[in-house]
Parts: C-alpha cells; structure tokens; sequence
C-alpha cells in the first residue's frame, strides 16, 4: 500500500519556491486538486470495503448450496454399491433357476451415470457466480490500492519548482479520468450485481427439481427485484434527475449513444449522398470527396457530442427544410447563445431551503442580480411569500449591510425592488379595502428593510466615488 504524501510537506520539503507571485496560484491548484482527488479516494474506499464484506458473505453463501449441489453431478457411492450387490444377486438367482444350464450366469454392470442436465446447469451457474464474486474481491482490493495514491511520485528531482510539481499532480490526475480508475469502482459493482443475478437464477433451477411451491416463491421474488433493478436502471434515461442509478444504467447510456449514433449518423450520410447527387446533375460534375465515409467515421468518434445534432438534423431533413436552416442548427450547436441563467420556483425553494446562501449578503445580492426573473411563472408568488416571513426579511436585511462593489448595489436595490412589488396572483382583490390592508401589510413587513435601505443610501452617498457608483 502506497503511503500519501500532503502537497503542502512535499513544497516545504523538496520543491524549490520559484519566487513568482505564481505561487499563490499553484498552492490554490493544488488544493483543488487534493480536495477532488481526497473526494474520489474516499468514495471508493466507501464503495469498495463495503463490496469486500459483502462478496465475503455471498461467497460463503455460494460456497455452502455447492457443496451439496455438486454431489447431484457424480453418482452416489451407496447406490452404486447397492446396484452391483443387486445385479450379482439377480445373476446367481438365475444360475439357480436355470441349473441345467451348462452356460454360467454373469451379472449385468451398472448402466453408466449421466447427471441431468439441469444440474449441470445450475452447479455451473453456482460456480460462475462464486468466479465473479473472487473476482470482485480481488478487484476491490486493486481499486482500494491504486486509489489509496494513485500520484506516486518515482524520482524526486531537487530543487523541484512548485509549478513542476504542480504539473505533474496535474498530469497524473488526468491519468485516473483517461484510463477509468475514476468509473472502476462502478464496473466492480456491477459484477458484484451480475454474480447474484446468476446465482438467483440456479438457485430457481435448483429449486425447480426440489420443490415447485418453494421454486415459484423464490422465482417470483426474484423477477421483482431484478424488474425493480431494471426499472432504477432505466429511469434516470427518462428524467436526468432520477437519483436511482446503477452500473446497469451507465452500460445502457454508452449502448444507446453509440446505436443511435451509429443509425442517426448512417441515415444523415445517406442524405449526404442522395443530396451529393442531386448537386452531381445540377452541376453536371461528380465530386467523390463529397461522399466519403470520413463524415461517418467522424460522426462515430463524437457520438455523444454530435448525438442531440444528429437528431436535429434528422428532424430538419424529415421536414424537409432547406440547406440554410440545417446550417443555423449546426451554428446554433457549436455556439449556443450565453442567455442569462435563472431558476426555477423549485429550484430557488430547494436553494432557500437546504442552503444558507440568503443569509450571505455577497450570494443574496448575486441570486437578485442574476437568478430571479420577475417574468418566470411563479417567481412574484415567491418573492411575496418570503416577504410574509419575518425571519426570512431580517436575514435579506444583511444584503444592505455590505456592498463592496457597484455589482453588490445593484443586487440590493433589485431586491428592494423586486420585494417592493412582488405580489401573490392568488391573492389579488377588486377591494378597495382589502387592498389597502394588504399594502399596510406590505409596508410593516418590509420596515427593517426600509430602514436598512435609508442607511444604504447614506452610506453609498458619502463616497461614490471610492466605490465606483455614480453621483
């Protein structure tokens, strides 16, 4: 088992300050990098030491219906013994019947043992099952000592410069995503899941021959996990924010991308080549280039980014739209438009709620710049409802409390205005005098903030200029 080395011991140690302002830089990469690397290191430690106990029990588990399945594939001793003692007796009872025979009697051997073939079934479905489950242990293990310190670090070269280290940390962390340690824990897993799924299986067959009440319990018990497995498999494919997932569903991603892929990308170059020849007898002129297999071949070497432009494509070549448009979907692929970004009501009640980013006034005035939209459907009912909460306000009340920059002011005013004129559609009223309750109400809710916003304006008024606001 390799032993860790900490970025920091290591830069004190052995590489050589390269004097740059740089260095701050580098110690901040090098974090993130510890911190990702810390992160992945302890989830498969997690995953893997929990799959090694596991494995351990299934394989003893495995161990234990093999030993008594496998006596089914040899004959039983006893009864052999006893069908020889038996045709022997058969044989001198006949001599005996037939004395005046002068030709002896001899005993017939045992017909020669051929084991069911339903148990040469299951036992090999046992067996299999109890390879992979040693496999997985061994691979478990594996992925427990690459991960433990994948960044070994063979030749210490002194002085070392922090920028060389930190380049070669770099380079050895890309290694983990290009070579799959990253998705190995997740493959371990999954033939964790084949080894049981092969053993429920023979161990339906098994019972089969036994006891057919207890072999359809057992197989109907078995059909609804392995649907209850498909369907976690599956679902994630039809909402990308299904938290059920399994290695299953990852198989089933690259299988799906590669097909379609493979079909969308055989259906477009068909169209190039029926649109090719069209333009060969317009112009008169055949161009071979036009149709070479090199679109396909480029088509399939970028499966999952050309997947949704393939679709459009078809899409567009099915409606028959011009050449025109099907290049404004290719543009609109690779340069999408850096619309702003907002959220959702449930995504901003999810925020509120398991977050503290409101009570931040730097994220609290970033949210009201950039992540409310006043026209989203449902945005106004929100805003008015946080407004009823008096807690909720006194903590909005620190977003006036500190404004570093002309960015954090324009935060704090759009969310004075925004809870100055956000309004429950529900509770919209033709009265005159209900509306003149809910504006007092309004007004009371809003008196901390009010307050805060004066001391605002006085603040921002004494040095417009120092913070870069205008006069």
């Amino acid at each position: 088992m390799r032993t860790s080395v900490p970025a920091s011991t290591y830069g004190n140690k052995g590489i050589a300050e390269d004097g740059d302002s740089g260095s701050a830089f580098w110690h901040l990469f090098l974090r993130g990098i510890d911190k990702r690397q810390e992160k992945l290191a302890r989830y498969n430690k997690t995953a893997m030491t929990s799959l090694l106990t596991f494995a351990g029990l299934f394989a003893a588990t495995v161990a234990a219906f093999l030993v008594d399945g496998y006596k089914s594939l040899s004959p039983d001793p006893n009864i052999q013994a006893f069908t020889t003692a038996l045709n022997h007796t058969n044989a001198l009872l006949a001599q005996l019947v037939q004395s005046s025979s002068l030709k002896p009697a001899v005993a017939a051997d045992p017909a020669a043992f051929h084991a069911p073939r339903v148990n040469v079934v299951f036992n090999t479905l046992w067996f299999c099952a109890l390879l992979l489950s040693l496999l997985c242990a061994l691979l478990a293990t594996l992925v427990l000592d690459w991960m433990a310190e994948p960044i070994e670090i063979i030749d210490l070269r002194a002085p070392e410069t922090l920028e060389q280290y930190a380049l070669k940390r770099l380079g050895s962390f890309m290694g983990i995503r290009r070579y799959g340690l990253d998705r190995l824990s997740t493959a371990v897993v999954g033939l964790m899941h084949l080894a049981v799924i092969v053993f429920l299986i023979g161990l339906s067959m098994f019972l089969f021959t036994t006891n057919s009440v207890i072999f359809l319990v057992v197989a109907i018990g078995s059909g609804l996990a392995s649907g209850f497995y498909l369907l976690a498999s599956l679902a994630p494919m039809l909402d990308k924010d299904c938290p059920y997932r399994t290695p299953l569903t990852y198989f089933f991603l690259i299988f799906l991308s590669t097909f379609g892929a493979l079909i969308l990308s055989i259906i477009i170059y068909i169209a190039i080549v029926i649109s090719s020849i069209g333009n060969w007898i317009h112009d008169r002129k055949i161009v071979l280039r036009d149709i070479t297999l090199r679109h396909l071949w480029h088509v399939m070497k970028r499966n999952t980014a050309l997947m949704p432009l393939l679709s459009h494509l078809f899409k567009s070549w099915f409606k028959g739209e011009s050449a025109a448009e099907r290049h404004d979907i290719v543009h609109r692929n690779y340069h999408p438009s850096r619309g702003r970004t907002t959220l959702s009501v449930k995504e901003l009640l999810y925020v509120t709620t398991y977050t503290d980013l409101l009570q931040n006034p730097r994220t609290a005035q970033y949210m009201a710049r950039r992540l409310f939209d006043m026209e989203r459907e449902g945005i106004a009912e929100y805003i008015a409802q946080l407004r009823e909460h008096r807690s909720m306000v006194a903590r909005l009340v620190s977003a006036f409390n500190r404004v570093d920059s002309p960015q954090d002011a324009i935060g704090s005013v759009r969310l004075l205005q925004m809870l100055l004129l956000a309004d429950d559609p529900a509770r919209v009223t033709s009265s005159h005098d209900e509306v003149a309750k809910r504006e007092d109400a309004r007004w009371k809710q809003l008196r901390a903030r009010l307050n805060a916003a004066c001391s605002f304006a006085r603040l921002n008024a004494r040095r417009p200029f120092e913070r870069g606001l205008p006069v």
